[in-house]
């Protein structure tokens, strides 16, 4: 097992990290992803990351006995709405949950927010951050929708869209890391590990 370990089942994410040339084993849990409504949206993505990586530690008993640093994040999709309002749109339940979603993204901003964080397996320090990425949607037709839905299936995304879906293009315009949408912003995240790996030499 590679001291780095992705506690995320996500292709998208083990992809961007393949690409960065970072050595790491896969380790996949199941927690529940709802956010904590006495938190700030950050805090509560945070807190959420830490319990999938407290997880990842508990289902293994090597991560417990060797140094490890454990990876987790979260994304969620927010729509912001009138009176400092937001909704928060996760993955979609079925395709009209996803088509739903997409109609109230047409011809809008929304904000994609990836939480990241990193657990040391024997000390238990934390170190986490958040990653905000203002996206724009051209206006969406239904037959778009539809198509995109039939050809992409995003089913496991949040906001039921890829930003790197070659299908289509709904994006107008975008401020921010194009990585934090897809999934793990990969310049902070690759400046955690850095600073992950040098407070333990």
């Amino acid at each position: 097992m590679e001291k780095w370990i992705l506690a995320s089942s996500s292709p998208r994410r083990k992809k961007i990290l393949q690409d960065a040339g970072i050595l790491f084993s896969v380790l996949p849990i199941n927690v529940s992803e709802k956010i904590d409504e006495n938190l700030n949206l950050d805090d509560a993505l945070m807190a959420l990351t830490r319990q999938k990586a407290e997880a990842c530690l508990q289902s293994s008993a090597q991560l417990k006995k060797e140094t490890h640093f454990i990876l987790a994040a979260d994304t969620v999709v927010v729509l912001q709405k009138a009176n400092l309002r937001f909704e928060i749109l996760g993955k979609p339940v079925d395709q009209d949950d996803a088509f739903r979603t997409l109609e109230k993204l047409s011809n809008r901003k929304h904000l994609v927010k990836t939480a990241v964080g990193v657990l040391e397996s024997q000390n238990l320090q934390f170190h986490s951050f958040v990653s905000t990425t203002e996206v724009w949607f051209h206006r969406l037709s239904e037959s778009q929708i539809k198509n995109y839905l039939f050809l992409d299936k995003p089913f496991d995304k949040a906001g039921s869209y890829g930003i790197q879906d070659q299908n289509h293009s709904f994006v107008a315009a975008l401020c921010g890391s194009v990585s934090n949408v897809i999934g793990l912003p990969l310049p902070q995240t690759l400046a955690l590990i850095k600073k992950t790996e040098s407070l333990n030499t």
